[in-house]
């Protein structure tokens, strides 16, 4: 990776975070899908606020920017545009 120059790092990076972003997007409808599926079998779904947890994790999440830098806020923000 090193050994590689920057400009296609760079490409190499914003390749990996469109490819993320789209996984993600397609993730998220298989699971709408699969839940109407399981809601027709008669499973019932418990909606969760998550906001105390997002809340909890916060000062985590800085830690880790603290401690690793520019890489790991990126990584966060592809897990935060996960949590659709």
């Amino acid at each position: 990776w090193n050994q590689l120059p920057k400009e296609i790092q760079e490409k190499i990076e914003d390749a990996a975070q469109e490819a993320a972003i789209y996984e993600i997007a397609i993730a998220a409808g298989e699971e709408a899908s699969s839940e109407v599926a399981l809601i027709k079998e008669g499973m019932e779904i418990n909606e969760v606020d998550v906001g105390p947890f997002k809340e909890a994790v916060k000062p985590l999440y800085q830690s880790y920017i603290n401690k690793y830098g520019p890489e790991a806020e990126k990584a966060i923000n592809i897990i935060k545009m996960s949590q659709f």
